[in-house]
């Protein structure tokens, strides 16, 4: 399966890996202070977004996707940033 590299935008937000992907909640998002710029990702890994008033979380789900399946499938839920 293809790993998902991501590089933050220029819009202020933040990236944030999730070290318990397991634990995706609106809680663990808030809470996560481990920042970064890029990361890559493979099956099953999470991370958050914080910015532009929200707050997301985004896991790489089992499936692929596509013609050649070489897109992971990515599991997104988005609140309002506190």
């Amino acid at each position: 399966m293809p790993s998902v590299g991501l590089v933050s935008s220029s819009d202020g937000g933040r990236l944030a890996h999730l070290a318990d992907p397991a634990a995706v909640s609106f809680e663990a998002c808030a809470a996560n202070t481990r920042f970064t710029r890029t990361m890559h990702l493979g099956r099953g890994d999470a991370f958050c977004y914080t910015g532009r008033s929200l707050l997301a979380a985004v896991q790489v789900k089992d499936k692929v996707i596509g013609l050649n399946g070489n897109y992971p499938a990515l599991e997104i839920t988005v609140w309002a940033a506190p």
